[in-house]
């Protein structure tokens, strides 16, 4: 698998350089009903292909802030630290993104280990349904850092955060 993964290249449109478009891959689940999946499926007709976001594949490819990792680089903080400035507290913990995420919502819903229904229709530690709260709310919530909450999104492959 030779697949890049998040935003790719930003090009500048002629006769407009204050304008950015960025181009990269995206991540959808094939059964999603967002207006980006609409788009792709129907109106495009693009095919989609397997995006591997729980390989035990070390060489899967990213591309983060412009410099291209496998996923064994992605879970090695001190790659990460040269590309995010997360906290020492966040640090300490990190090994890997997904690590980030699980802490942040484990400080929100701290039964989140044990729950055997769908863990989003849990209550946060403030009495709000986890399902209810946007990505950046759950985030500011949580307490996480700016730059913890772009490397997990950045590192996702998905675009509706």
């Amino acid at each position: 698998d030779d697949l890049a993964r998040g935003r790719i290249s930003s090009l500048h449109l002629p006769g407009m350089p204050q304008v950015a478009a960025d181009l990269g891959a995206m991540h959808y689940l094939e059964d999603d009903a967002s207006v980006q999946a609409h788009l792709i499926k129907h109106v495009l007709q693009l095919k989609g292909i397997d995006f591997p976001t729980n390989s035990s594949d070390a060489r899967l490819p990213f591309v983060l802030r412009g410099r291209r990792l496998t996923a064994a680089q992605l879970g090695n903080v001190t790659e990460i630290g040269s590309l995010y400035a997360l906290t020492a507290a966040e640090k300490a913990l990190y090994t890997g993104p997904g690590s980030l995420y699980e802490y942040y919502v484990h400080k929100l819903v701290p039964s989140y280990d044990n729950v055997t229904v769908d863990p989003w229709k849990e209550k946060t530690s403030d009495g709000r349904f986890l399902k209810d709260l946007g990505w950046l709310e759950l985030a500011m919530l949580a307490g996480m850092s700016d730059e913890a909450m772009h490397l997990i999104i950045d590192s996702s492959g998905f675009a509706d955060f």
